[in-house]
């Protein structure tokens, strides 16, 4: 996670440890890293896959190099979801120290990119507590915790590695990992690390904290759960919007939208979840109609709603008058523990660091 090429060439796949290419494979590759790679990037990958040599069909081009499965569907399912789990998995436990926040230059672009060491890749976050998805969820907005599972109480975030130092601090700081020093040029941030400089994307981290509470709702959330809205309200719509609403009313339902047919092309809107608030409830069905829209009629409700949890993070409006020194050190914290903190949920990073070793280069000598 947090890596990317501007080619597809390092996205290498193994069918039974034969070299091949595949549309299948690597459309869910590209899916399983859409919120982890900025768009017209592709992730590097070398992909194994063991299966019954029947289901796979390599009489597709005269050098047997492209093949086809004879269940598409549920080769790129099952390649998405593992691949999704393997990456929230490695997110949410990487141990963020001072070896750890370094980068290296990207081949293709000559930026600097995160870098882990693979060392480190087992390190599990004791002081974080149980997995992700049960762990409080810092509010951006009003500096509480929202509890991601109200029936069992976590411990609050501790901002200490394993090791007993601080991962985010002031300047004045002696033990912080990274140490805030001053603000720049808008959403910059500027941090001094054990290992040279970092540059801080506020905006970038703001956007990621908050879809990652988003998404955390979406999934832990009862889905059959609703909140009836003050007023009902209604959508009218044109005959594509009209069809493709009706396509997901019942996935749109077991998700906490209570929403009827009110005529020709009208719905009345009763409910919605409870992760959606309210006043937002007509617009995220607006959202959710123009991504399907966009797919070209392939209907994947599921997908959609994840976009549009992308769209609001990326879109929301309560903190574009920028950030304080303290809400900057804050949001640093919640970054890191975000399951993936290296990008924004549009796949842009959300920091680089310019290291030591670079600055001394570029001064001849030491520092």
């Amino acid at each position: 996670p947090g890596q990317s090429r501007s080619t597809r060439k390092e996205m290498i796949f193994f069918v039974n440890r034969r070299p091949v290419e595949s549309k299948t494979m690597t459309y869910a590759v590209l899916e399983a890293y859409h919120t982890y790679a900025p768009k017209g990037r592709f992730p590097p990958a070398i992909l194994f896959l063991e299966m019954d040599p029947e289901q796979v069909d390599v009489n597709v081009h005269p050098a047997k190099r492209e093949i086809r499965f004879r269940d598409e569907s549920k080769v790129r399912t099952f390649l998405m979801e593992s691949l999704l789990n393997r990456n929230k998995e490695l997110s949410s436990r990487i141990e963020f120290s001072a070896a750890q926040i370094n980068l290296e230059k990207d081949g293709d672009s000559g930026r600097l990119v995160p870098k882990i060491d693979p060392t480190v890749m087992d390190i599990f976050k004791k002081e974080m507590g149980q997995d992700s998805k049960s762990a409080p969820i810092l509010d951006l907005f009003s500096g509480g915790e929202i509890e991601a599972n109200q029936k069992e109480k976590e411990k609050p975030f501790s901002n200490e590695s394993q090791n007993g130092l601080k991962r985010v601090g002031p300047r004045d700081a002696s033990t912080g990992i990274w140490r805030f020093l001053d603000q720049s040029h808008g959403d910059l941030a500027i941090f001094s690390t054990p290992d040279g400089v970092l540059f801080f994307h506020s905006r970038a981290a703001y956007d990621r904290v908050l879809y990652e509470q988003l998404e955390d709702a979406f999934q832990d959330s009862n889905k059959s759960d609703s909140q009836a809205l003050l007023f009902p309200e209604s959508l009218e719509l044109d005959g594509i919007d009209q069809k493709n609403l009706v396509d997901s009313l019942e996935h749109l339902r077991s998700v906490g939208f209570k929403l009827e047919e009110f005529g020709r092309n009208f719905f009345r809107v009763e409910g919605c979840p409870q992760w959606v608030d309210p006043e937002k409830a007509i617009q995220f069905l607006k959202d959710f109609l123009e991504i399907a829209r966009e797919s070209g009629g392939t209907m994947n409700p599921e997908k959609f709603c994840k976009e549009v949890l992308v769209h609001r993070a990326t879109h929301d409006q309560s903190n574009r008058k920028g950030f304080s020194d303290q809400e900057i050190i804050r949001l640093a914290e919640q970054l890191l523990r975000c399951r993936n903190p290296f990008s924004c949920p549009k796949g842009k990073p959300t920091f680089y660091e310019i290291p030591k070793r670079e600055m001394e280069e570029r001064f001849k000598r030491n520092l």
